[in-house]
């Protein structure tokens, strides 16, 4: 990961832009919060750490609807990470983003649900100030899902996965304090196996033809410590970005 992330810095000359973006979704409302759990269709199935995709909903041979981040033992250092995910339908359909929080019972409270119209691609979520900030140490669960047909939820495709909210170790927050190229950021959030920050940091420029190498790589060395199915997929959309 280090020399793969380390060659495309040097190769990279990026100067820092702005990004004023939190929510980069297609034809999103407004965020609904709850206390109690979602409704039966709409609830985790169980403290599950994999993604539950069964393909597009056009039966699209461009892949299937999945997250972007470790099916196991995912971290973030961010309180308000952002949450990518790829969908192959090039048709605009209805789209639910879900995030809970699992509490000492191992029951999930929904703590937001974030209505979105989807398009091909790579889509993302990034938490912003009117959702709670996540807590460090908590657990969390989130989860995509895509309304294939609103007569018939049994039709609805989903992706979904688990994570945990740690403190940032102070080698990298030193190590992030010296640099302001995107790339090397990157870079530094996936030594540490922060993948949604990694992520987060490369999809904030990525309408920068220079720095879609840097998702395709990060897409790339995450499938070799996946499992072979979800590791194929990940392939598979990192080869579509190319």
């Amino acid at each position: 990961m280090i020399s793969t992330l380390w060659l495309l810095t040097k190769r990279l000359p990026i100067k820092l832009v702005t990004c004023s973006v939190l929510i980069l979704t297609l034809g999103t409302t407004p965020v609904v919060l709850a206390e109690k759990g979602a409704p039966d269709n709409d609830a985790p199935r169980g403290n599950t750490t994999s993604t539950g995709t069964r393909g597009g909903c056009e039966n699209s041979t461009q892949g299937e609807l999945t997250v972007l981040a470790p099916t196991k033992e995912g971290k973030t250092a961010s309180v308000r990470p952002t949450f990518a995910w790829f969908v192959p339908d090039t048709k605009p359909l209805a789209m639910k983003f879900l995030l809970y929080e699992l509490n000492r019972n191992n029951d999930f409270r929904l703590v937001a649900q974030i209505d979105l119209t989807s398009s091909s691609g790579i889509r993302k979520v990034t938490l912003t100030e009117d959702i709670p900030a996540l807590i460090v140490g908590k657990r969390y669960h989130w989860k995509v899902v895509l309304l294939c047909d609103r007569n018939h939820p049994s039709k609805d495709l989903i992706a979904e996965a688990d994570f945990e909210v740690v403190e940032m170790p102070s080698t990298l927050r030193n190590a992030l304090s010296t640099t302001k190229e995107p790339a090397q950021i990157v870079q530094l959030y996936a030594q540490y196996n922060l993948w949604y920050d990694a992520f987060g940091e490369a999809l904030r420029y990525e309408q920068d033809t220079r720095l879609k190498q840097v998702t395709v790589t990060l897409l790339n060395e995450l499938a070799k410590i996946e499992e072979a199915q979800q590791g194929q997929k990940l392939r598979r959309i990192a080869s579509s970005q190319q």
